[in-house]
């Protein structure tokens, strides 16, 4: 699942790194098309995670009603982020279920 945007964020990297590190900013606005994951039209797009010297870039769902972003164990292989070390809790889903998350700061 690679697009253009995401070819963007790689080509420049080291520059917004060097730019943005440690900070917060105000980023330019961007329109992502839905993708079809499952038959399902889905709100995902591409985004770097940094933690310590560690960076994932990976496709994240975007859920603005959402209190945290979950993201899988690989990703936070990625991260050296020993998952199960991370505060249990229990999201409720979509449909009434839930799912066992552990929480990590990043």
């Amino acid at each position: 699942m690679r697009d253009k945007d995401h070819d963007w964020i790689i080509e420049h990297e080291k520059e917004l790194e060097e730019k943005y590190s440690g900070k917060y900013v105000a980023m330019k606005e961007y329109t992502y098309p839905y993708r079809i994951i499952r038959g399902i039209r889905s709100p995902i797009i591409p985004v770097k995670i940094m933690k310590d010297d560690k960076i994932a870039r990976i496709y994240a769902y975007v859920d603005s009603g959402a209190t945290y972003n979950v993201f899988s164990a690989d990703e936070a292989e990625k991260l050296d982020i020993a998952m199960e070390t991370g505060q249990e809790r229990y999201l409720i889903t979509g449909d009434g279920g839930s799912i066992l998350i552990y929480l990590h700061e990043i």
